[in-house]
């Protein structure tokens, strides 16, 4: 990507929007692709119900609905 900016250059508004997205889906990709993601939501599910669980909560159910490796990146 060109980030050069000036009198001489054109603007382009949507450069960095569209460089994080596509980092973000390849930081996606890569930690589904290393099992980091789905460890993580694991993790997740761990502590949540163990907070839930220390504040009186007997039975919750805990669904992940964001990163999922299911999902096309």
């Amino acid at each position: 990507y060109n980030r050069t900016t000036g009198v001489f250059t054109k603007e382009n508004k949507d450069l960095e929007t569209t460089i994080r997205t596509q980092a973000e889906n390849l930081l996606t990709k890569t930690a589904c692709e290393d099992g980091i993601l789905s460890k993580a939501n694991e993790q997740a599910v761990k502590q949540i119900s163990s907070l839930l669980k220390g504040i009186g909560f007997e039975n919750a159910k805990i669904k992940i609905t964001v990163s999922t490796c299911n999902q096309p990146i």
